[in-house]
């Protein structure tokens, strides 16, 4: 092989060798971009979150302490004195959240949903704020107008569906905005309607 045949031979090598470490680099930057989003952008992740009737529940279910469980319960009735939706009639009520499941509010020309449930998270490391929910009927939609529940589930203040996988299951996974109030855009919010990035809640194992 002449001289520059070989020269040639490896130039070529240099480019391959180049083109590698460049293909790298931009997947090694694409796969840190993507963490960085999910880090910044919370409806990249799912909320592992459990959903219990009340302390006793959580209890028994030998997934939090009992302090925490009962701790967890008290904030939950807390924000439902706070937060639960009103509604000028009970007739309206009901027929967002089930016949029998209203009661008249103060002052008394307001009704409210009773508290159904609470959801905290699976763990106290995600620091999730106790939330309460309440039932929604069947046939009656999220929080954007759409999406109608085919069968009776829980909802948040702020309208989003919070459902535990069935059966005897208490778990569930769910986008941050479903139970993070800050992330939705407040109690009561309606400008930024968002539940996540499908607005539905998601069955989870265990």
């Amino acid at each position: 092989m002449s001289s520059q045949g070989r020269k040639d031979e490896l130039d070529e090598g240099g480019r391959s060798k180049r083109s590698q470490v460049v293909t790298l680099v931009m997947l090694g930057g694409a796969g840190i971009a993507a963490l960085e989003l999910a880090r910044v952008d919370p409806s990249q992740r799912m909320e592992d979150v459990r959903i219990y009737p009340d302390a006793e529940a959580c209890v028994a279910a030998w997934v939090r302490t009992e302090a925490e469980c009962r701790a967890d319960y008290a904030a939950a009735r807390r924000t439902y004195a706070e937060a639960a939706p009103t509604y000028p009639s009970k007739d309206l009520c009901e027929a967002q959240h089930g016949v029998g499941e209203c009661r008249s509010a103060d002052p008394g020309d307001r009704f409210v949903p009773f508290m159904a449930a609470y959801v905290v998270g699976a763990t106290a490391a995600q620091k999730l704020d106790p939330q309460p929910l309440f039932r929604a009927a069947s046939g009656t939609s999220d929080v954007r107008g759409f999406g109608a529940f085919a069968q009776p589930g829980y909802r948040t203040s702020w309208g989003c569906p919070v459902n535990p996988a069935g059966g005897s299951s208490s778990a569930a996974r769910v986008p941050p905005a479903s139970v993070r109030p800050a992330l939705f855009g407040g109690f009561g919010a309606t400008g930024r309607a968002v539940c996540g990035d499908d607005g539905a809640a998601q069955g989870g194992g265990g």
